[in-house]
């Protein structure tokens, strides 16, 4: 008997929806062990007050924390433990004696466990939802403004993945945003949070902007050339031997 294939791509969806499902139990049962371990391991260890650990968002190289890292490296008395999934990109454009690139793995627990900062930048990816108190969470978020729904304001979320992002945001001690108006929104999508813990502040990524900015108007500075005067850029496609 020849089945259907409409019922054919309805047991594929039923297959793949379960796979789905099991998989997302197993990774938060590996997310509860590795918490608990970080946690076990926090109450043996002390805490390195000068010791900064920084997750950034989907484990991007140049994000938030990246950028706030270049400055905070000024102060030598720190130590910076940056999670990097391309070693070959961070040591290219890093090179400093008191930073580390490190993959996932025991060292990066057990230095998650004796961070004196933890810099986030998205509300749960692998870490952070037992942290020692003693420990300074801090939330600087990759997202500019809030075009799209994010945190709890998500729907369609299973209710042990709200639970588990809910205790991860009650850990946060230090929110950052981009502007007053999204105090209240950050506040909610977080879960109710303290409104003084959100601290408006500029994206540390954006800094670079407002450096060139600087150093446009040093150019025009330097080659007379007044604010209110328009630069005209002329620039022919090189031919070379023509």
């Amino acid at each position: 008997m020849k089945i259907p294939s409409q019922a054919i791509q309805e047991i594929r969806h039923i297959i793949v929806k379960l796979l789905n499902y099991l998989k997302n139990v197993v990774k938060n049962f590996l997310l509860i062990v590795i918490n608990l371990f970080i946690c076990f391991l926090s109450k043996i260890f002390p805490i390195d007050k000068n010791k900064v650990v920084y997750i950034p968002a989907h484990f991007h190289v140049k994000g938030n924390g990246f950028y706030l890292m270049e400055e905070w490296i000024k102060v030598p008395e720190f130590r910076h433990f940056y999670l990097c999934n391309s070693f070959q990109t961070c040591t290219k454009d890093f090179d400093k004696n008191n930073v580390t690139f490190c993959s996932f793995g025991l060292k990066l627990i057990y230095h998650l466990a004796t961070a004196g900062y933890l810099i986030r930048e998205s509300e749960y990816n692998s870490i952070g939802i037992i942290n020692n108190p003693k420990t300074i969470v801090v939330q600087l978020w990759h997202a500019a403004g809030a075009f799209k729904k994010f945190g709890l304001d998500i729907r369609n979320r299973s209710i042990m993945l709200k639970f588990f992002r809910k205790q991860d945001m009650k850990r946060w001690d230090v929110i950052f945003c981009s502007s007053d108006e999204l105090k209240d929104i950050y506040a909610r999508a977080f879960g109710n949070v303290d409104k003084n813990k959100i601290v408006v502040s500029g994206l540390p990524r954006n800094d670079y902007l407002f450096k060139l900015n600087e150093k446009r108007f040093s150019t025009r500075k330097n080659m007379n050339i007044t604010t209110n005067e328009k630069v005209i850029l002329y620039a022919p496609t090189f031919r070379d031997k023509k």
